[in-house]
C-alpha cells in the first residue's frame, strides 16, 4: 500500500513538472556543460556503483538554469532508473558548433530499441514495468519538452559502445 501511496506520488509530482515546465523561466545564466552534468548527478545518486564521466564537456550554454538542470536530471535519472546492472557508468560529452552546443549523454545499459527511440518520449510510456523501475514514463518527455522550449533538439540512438543508449541534445 505503502509503495502504491509513494509511486501515485512520484505520478503526481512527474505531471506537475510537466505541466509547468518552462513557465516561469529564471535569469539565463552560463554554466559549462559539466558543471550542469555534475549539479545534476548530485541530486540523483551517491551510489558509488554508478559513475559519471565527463569527456570533453566544457562547452558554456547560457541558458535559464532551472530548465538545464532539469533536462540533466531527466536524462541521467533516466540512465540511472533503466540500467539493467548494479553498476553502470553514464559519460558526458559537448561540442560547439556556432552558437549551437551539442551534448551527448551515453550510459553503458541495456540500450534502447530503434522501434521505441520516439515512443520512450511520450508521456507514461515506459519499456519496463512501472514495478520494476518505480517511475512514472515522464523524464524523457520533460527533457524533451524543454528542450524544445529552450530552442533545441533531442532524439535517442545507440551509445558509441554499441551496448547501451545515447542522448544526443543540440542546445543554442
Amino acid at each position: 500500500m505503502r509503495r502504491s501511496a509513494n509511486d501515485m506520488l512520484g505520478l503526481v509530482d512527474g505531471l506537475i513538472d510537466l505541466s509547468s515546465a518552462g513557465r516561469h523561466p529564471d535569469e539565463p545564466m552560463r554554466v559549462t556543460v559539466e558543471q550542469a552534468a555534475r549539479r545534476a548527478w548530485a541530486d540523483l545518486t551517491d551510489n558509488p556503483d554508478f559513475k559519471l564521466y565527463i569527456a570533453n564537456a566544457l562547452d558554456t550554454l547560457f541558458l535559464p538554469q532551472r530548465a538545464v538542470h532539469s533536462i540533466f536530471k531527466s536524462v541521467l535519472e533516466n540512465t540511472l532508473h533503466h540500467h539493467d546492472q548494479s553498476k553502470g557508468n553514464v559519460t558526458v560529452a559537448s561540442d560547439a558548433d556556432g552558437d549551437r552546443v551539442r551534448i551527448t549523454i551515453e550510459d553503458d545499459g541495456p540500450g534502447i530499441p530503434k522501434d521505441a527511440r520516439e515512443t520512450v518520449f511520450q508521456s507514461l510510456v515506459m519499456l519496463r514495468r512501472r514495478e520494476e523501475t518505480g517511475r512514472a514514463g515522464l523524464g524523457l518527455t520533460l527533457a524533451r519538452k524543454l528542450v524544445r522550449k529552450l530552442g533545441g533538439t533531442i532524439e535517442v540512438t545507440t551509445a558509441s559502445n554499441g551496448r547501451g543508449t545515447a542522448v544526443l541534445i543540440d542546445l543554442p
